[in-house]
Parts: structure tokens; C-alpha cells; sequence
């Protein structure tokens, strides 16, 4: 009934920063033998991280616009940022559907390649032969949900938790966690602790 709220845990920074060495590693081992399931999870994870989205908002893009973007930038050389294309409703459009770009840098301030991760991301994709449609997709080519990456972004936080200091050892991943506004809590909570004006942050 609304009673009891409890909101989902924020990723930290350095736990983050841990979950995509161990994607970039995993990604060092096999190569274009990586599952195509590893490369599209770290993708979601950076999606709301990087792009201040809810995880439902993350599955929505378009591969082709995506595609395209890239593919231009490449022939620009210029690798400064992405405009990331989210397909669909919006409360604050009034609900009417479109092609929403959300600009992505590049290269964050922290460190972490977001162009090269999308390129890799888009390889994998190509070597599947997705070419449009949703950028997160089924085997059946419906559009993925959310709780497709969970099991694997959720394993590796579990790993570090065993392995590490990084992250709370009484935090229990599967209940404190959530894939639908983890990454949207680190965004905000992060780019607050970095300066970024309240209203900047809400836009």
C-alpha cells in the first residue's frame, strides 16, 4: 500500500569501477567468444550509470539510430560523446512516442570508455547478426527486459563482496540492489558528490 518504502541501493564508484574490470577482463580472455549475454549486461549496467536512466528506459534502444551514431562519430574521428537513442513514452513528452538522444561522453571523468564499450557492445551485436531492431533483444528478436542482466551484473557484485572491501559485507545484492534504479541512484548521488547543480541533474 505504500507504507513501507524501500528504495534501491546506489552502485558505488569504486564498485563500479571493479564490475567493468572484471567485464574488460572477461573480455581480454575470450574475445569474440565472449557471451553475447556478458557484453549486453555490462552495456545495461552503463547505461543508467552513465545516462542517469531507469533500467526499463535502457532497453529501449534503437540499434539502428545507435549504429548510425557511432558510425559517424568514427567517420568524424570524434570520439568525445554518443548520442544514445532511446525509443519510446515519456511522462514528461505527454507520452507521445519518440526518438529520444541522450548525449553519453565518450570517456568519463573516472575513467571509464563508454564509446569503446559501445563499439565492442556493437561488434558483439553485428557478430549475432543484429543490425536494427532493439539493441537488447531476445532470441525471439522481442525486446529485453530489465531482469534479462540481473543474474549476471548481481553474480559479479556477489564476487566482489566475497573478494573485496568494496562493498558493504552486510548489504544482502539481491534484495538491496535492483536493476531498475541502481545505475539511476549512482548517477544522481554521484554527480552530486562531484558538483553537479540540483537542476542540472534533474534535466
Amino acid at each position: 500500500m505504500g507504507d513501507i518504502v524501500k528504495q534501491d541501493r546506489a552502485f558505488t564508484i569504486i564498485a563500479l569501477l571493479k564490475l567493468l574490470d572484471m567485464y574488460e577482463q572477461e573480455y581480454k580472455d575470450l574475445g569474440s567468444n565472449i557471451p553475447i549475454n556478458s557484453i549486453c549486461s555490462c552495456m545495461f549496467l552503463l547505461l543508467p550509470c552513465l545516462g542517469g536512466m531507469q533500467g526499463y528506459e535502457a532497453v529501449w534502444t534503437d540499434l539502428a539510430a545507435l549504429k548510425y551514431d557511432v558510425e559517424y562519430c568514427e567517420n568524424m574521428g570524434d570520439y568525445t560523446a554518443i548520442s544514445w537513442p532511446i525509443l519510446g513514452r515519456f511522462k514528461s513528452h505527454d507520452s507521445i512516442a519518440g526518438c529520444y538522444m541522450i548525449p553519453i561522453a565518450g570517456v568519463a571523468n573516472s575513467g571509464i570508455k563508454f564509446f569503446t564499450w559501445t563499439q565492442q557492445f556493437l561488434l558483439a551485436l553485428g557478430r549475432e547478426g543484429l543490425q536494427k531492431g532493439w539493441a537488447f533483444q531476445r532470441s525471439n528478436e522481442s525486446r529485453s527486459k530489465a531482469k534479462d542482466y540481473k543474474e549476471d551484473i548481481f553474480s559479479e557484485l556477489e564476487i566482489i563482496q566475497a573478494s573485496t572491501t568494496l562493498n558493504d559485507p552486510k548489504c544482502n545484492i539481491w534484495d538491496d540492489y535492483g536493476v531498475q534504479r541502481s545505475g539511476r541512484r549512482f548517477s544522481a548521488t554521484h554527480c552530486t558528490n562531484m558538483g553537479v547543480l540540483p537542476h542540472l541533474i534533474e534535466l
